[in-house]
């Protein structure tokens, strides 16, 4: 049987994307909160889930 995967690609729609004031954004869905948008524009993790764990593997390596 095939796995059948339920994933919410915009953060619009998604429940771990929470408003955190001065039109900001951020995904919570992992260990470290990602900004998603700033000023109420797209960063470049909007809408990119793999690219929110990767954002936060590179800033853990300065």
């Amino acid at each position: 049987m095939a796995k059948t995967i339920n994933k919410v690609n915009n953060c619009d729609e998604c429940e771990e994307c929470q408003y955190i004031g001065d039109g900001d954004f951020a995904c919570v869905k992992n260990e470290e909160p990602v900004l998603i948008k700033s000023k109420w524009l797209p960063t470049q993790y909007y809408n990119n889930c793999k690219g929110c764990r990767t954002g936060i593997k590179e800033r853990s390596n300065y």
